[in-house]
């Protein structure tokens, strides 16, 4: 049975660590678990903004997932990132599943999207 790239995304203030007991009930999926921008190991990669953020998950797809679509997860800033991956790039995503995002930004946020 041929694995199925899962690609997780952690929210604002986090990093991958937060997913570590899923990854554990994924142990059958190739998972990928990056640390955004200006977020734990990512720390001192700067600047953070939505759309950097999404083009590197975008990278990361193309090159270590080799052009397959990948399963997209994340939540809260990972969720957005994702949305924002959507609206570029939908030619790499299989499925995606998000939780607490928003359509509309934050009021005076927007030099961070």
């Amino acid at each position: 049975m041929e694995k199925t790239w899962k690609l997780f995304l952690h929210g604002g203030g986090l990093a991958g660590w937060m997913w570590n007991k899923q990854l554990e009930a994924f142990s059958d999926y190739h998972c990928l678990v990056p640390d955004l921008p200006e977020h734990g190991k990512s720390a001192k990669v700067k600047p953070f903004t939505m759309r950097c953020a999404a083009e590197m998950i975008i990278d990361i797809i193309q090159n270590r997932v080799h052009n397959e679509k990948a399963h997209l997860v994340g939540i809260s800033l990972g969720a957005q990132i994702i949305v924002q991956i959507l609206s570029i790039a939908p030619e790499v995503v299989d499925h995606v599943l998000i939780s607490g995002t928003l359509v509309r930004s934050i009021p005076h946020t927007e030099t961070f999207l």
